[in-house]
């Protein structure tokens, strides 16, 4: 740890607090692109089998 404090002085606990919570707004609105963007690429039989209003329409009758 004192390493780190050598090469990075001005690299405090709080500081990477307030860092984390200036880009946490960036990261959810990411991530929530990323996931629709999966859920549209992917085939949509794989998704709505878990919605349970809408997965009788994708059980196999054997």
């Amino acid at each position: 740890m004192s390493q780190i404090k050598g090469v990075l002085p001005g690299v405090t606990l709080p500081y990477m607090m307030s860092l984390g919570r200036r880009w946490i707004r960036s990261g959810a609105t990411f991530g929530t692109a990323g996931l629709l963007a999966v859920t549209f690429f992917c085939d949509w039989k794989d998704v709505l089998i878990y919605v349970p209003v809408l997965n009788y329409k994708f059980k196999k009758e054997d």
